[in-house]
């Protein structure tokens, strides 16, 4: 039987484990097995393991379609492993490789990228050209690439290449660099990168996509990123601060960012309520009713009304991210920023 404090992690981990692609049920089997919190992430990663090892025999089978799935069930388990605190990279090195193990055995075409201040992986649509839109995908303050898998899917089937990226103090980056409110920095080093590959494909287009502190980021890029054609903002904001953060969210970036005084100096400094007016590109943005840890004045209601060309989504179930509703909204803000990205024919 789970403790209260295994049972809220469980609540608020389990919509968004469900939507990077978990069986819920196989997810509520294992939780049930928790007695303690400090148990969470070696739990977690022994069911990890199990997948891996399904993995590794279904690929020395030929059994592609067994293998892919296993690597991709293992490299979430890896990821929500890091749910409860937790200063190391480790995890999420693990579900990284993990990940890409899936998409390299089906998608030949995929490319592994870094940067000074990013890590990342770069998807295309089986038929992609030599040239093509592409959108940036952002996650949140205790967020990496790896959690937006069925994002970056939904995406290719629409024919949009995908570029899911580890920032500073995320993923892959954890505890190598430190939080950067300036994501645009990133976004840009990032669209030069693409600009710069060698090999037969080039953006034509380029959209962005956050979600949570990524959707923050996604507005300060789009206020500041001028080649970015259009954005998608899930449970976004234009204005934190120390004060107004819950008391997980603030053990989470003390955590992250080494100590309370730097964290809360960086949350302090996301700020970008001045730029949001000069955004040019179009934005679609979707906020959750029951979102606990992102609410308030200056979300995506605000941020819609501020922008030259705002579309929104109030989900009045919605959790964090509305992952739990996602069949509300996901399909038409893939299909939206498709629209927005592809030349008018």
């Amino acid at each position: 039987m789970t403790n209260e404090i295994v049972a809220d992690l469980a609540a608020g981990t389990r919509s968004r484990a469900v939507a990077a692609g978990l069986d819920g049920y196989e997810f509520d089997a294992l939780v049930e097995t928790i007695a303690d919190p400090e148990q969470w992430p070696d739990v977690l990663r022994a069911a990890a393991t199990r997948h891996l090892e399904t993995g590794d025999r279904a690929a020395e089978a030929g059994l592609l379609e067994t293998a892919v799935t296993a690597y991709r069930t293992a490299s979430v388990w890896l990821y929500f492993a890091q749910a409860w605190p937790t200063a190391s990279a480790d995890g999420y090195g693990a579900s990284a490789r993990a990940q890409w193990r899936a998409i390299s055995l089906r998608e030949p075409q995929a490319r592994r990228l870094s940067g000074d201040s990013f890590r990342a992986v770069l998807r295309h649509p089986a038929q992609a050209g030599p040239t093509g839109p592409v959108v940036l995908l952002v996650s949140g303050l205790d967020g990496a690439k790896e959690e937006q898998l069925a994002v970056s899917d939904a995406l290719l089937s629409r024919g949009l290449s995908t570029v899911a990226i580890d920032g500073p103090a995320q993923g892959e980056l954890t505890t190598v660099q430190p939080f950067s409110p300036d994501f645009s920095r990133v976004v840009t080093e990032v669209i030069e990168t693409l600009r710069s590959l060698d090999g037969p494909w080039s953006p034509s287009s380029i959209g962005i996509w956050g979600s949570s502190l990524g959707g923050h980021y996604a507005v300060t890029a789009l206020a500041r990123e001028k080649r970015l054609a259009a954005g998608v903002v899930v449970s976004g904001f234009a204005k934190a601060g120390w004060e107004a953060m819950g008391p997980y969210v603030r053990s989470l970036a003390t955590v992250r960012a080494g100590s309370e005084e730097a964290a809360a100096r960086f949350a302090d400094s996301l700020d970008v309520t001045a730029e949001v007016s000069s955004i040019e590109a179009p934005v679609f943005l979707v906020d959750g009713g029951q979102d606990p840890l992102v609410n308030g004045p200056m979300t995506g209601s605000w941020i819609s009304g501020e922008v030259r060309e705002g579309t929104y989504r109030f989900i009045e179930q919605g959790d964090h991210n509305v992952a739990n509703a996602r069949w509300l909204w996901l399909d038409d803000a893939a299909d939206w920023i498709a629209g927005n990205l592809r030349p008018a024919q």
